[in-house]
């Protein structure tokens, strides 16, 4: 007889870089979201929605601010625009909870870098899908 798995309902947290850079060594535009201090990072999207010429995209996962060494969870170097990659059987993370009254929640940062232009004019949308962990 089989066990009966239980499953939490996904989140799906999404957030707007604008201006980014033609450097994927600047971390500037990293942008913070609240998700559940552990879980899988199932898939990560992101979408140049404004700005000029054809560049790709060179997106981060990372656990601070800093996004260096070990704290990035997840990277992707010069994906084509739209960026679509699913994670099988998905990226685990686990973080600090915040501060605030819902202690089961923290900070992921998610920065995506415009590649290949250097007019800084671009805008870029980023989606995240994320499996809470038990």
């Amino acid at each position: 007889m089989g066990s009966n798995t239980q499953r939490k309902p996904w989140v799906r947290v999404t957030a707007s870089l604008t201006s980014v850079r033609d450097n994927p060594a600047d971390a500037a535009s990293a942008t913070s979201v609240t998700v559940p201090i552990r879980g899988w990072i199932r898939r990560f999207r992101a979408d140049i929605t404004a700005g000029s010429g054809t560049p790709t995209i060179t997106a981060f996962v990372s656990e601070t601010t800093t996004a260096t060494g070990f704290d990035r969870v997840l990277t992707y170097t010069t994906a084509t625009d739209p960026l679509d990659a699913e994670e099988d059987p998905g990226v685990f993370y686990s973080i600090s909870e915040s501060a605030n009254a819902n202690r089961k929640n923290g900070l992921l940062y998610l920065n995506a870098i415009v590649v290949g232009d250097s007019t800084a004019d671009h805008a870029i949308s980023i989606q995240l899908d994320i499996e809470p962990a038990v």
